[in-house]
């Protein structure tokens, strides 16, 4: 279950969704496999709201039909949050202090990516232009760097 792969993550939890809006089968099409690839090389276990079934998953990839957004940003273990950006993600990621790959890919999801990394919390990528290896350099130097971490604290004092 859920929170038994959550409280085993060893190395932590990255939480990839781009919320209920948009049909990551369709926006991700040909970044798919590019994306799987760069989840198979990470330590982290990978919990990915996705339509599709897989045929290949890596050991470290939990595909989810529908997942329990809430529930696995405020989990001890989630350390970070790939995400398109909407409104409402962007006010959970940091509620519950966990740092946000931002992914916009519409609207005023530019705008909120763009406020998270100016303040500190995000880092952004654009799928049309980053390639496999940018997204895995992002994801390793965010995992890797204090700076995302103390976001937790900036949750403490959110309550």
């Amino acid at each position: 279950d859920l929170k038994s792969i959550m409280d085993n993550a060893k190395h932590g939890v990255i939480y990839f969704s781009l919320g209920s809006n948009l049909n990551s089968q369709d926006v991700l099409d040909t970044y798919n496999e590019i994306l799987m690839d760069v989840f198979s090389h990470l330590r982290q276990v990978v919990l990915w709201k996705h339509e599709l079934k897989f045929t290949h998953l890596p050991s470290n990839v939990h595909i989810l039909n529908w997942a329990p957004q809430q529930s696995i940003l405020s989990h001890p273990n989630c350390i970070l949050f790939m995400t398109q950006g909407g409104a409402l993600s962007s006010i959970e990621a940091l509620h519950f202090g966990v740092a946000i790959l931002g992914i916009p890919i519409i609207a005023d999801q530019f705008t909120n990516i763009k406020r998270a990394v100016d303040q500190g919390y995000a880092k952004q990528v654009d799928l049309p232009y980053s390639t496999g290896e940018d997204i895995k350099d992002t994801v390793e130097e965010m995992i890797r760097n204090p700076r995302y971490a103390k976001i937790k604290v900036l949750e403490l004092l959110m309550q």
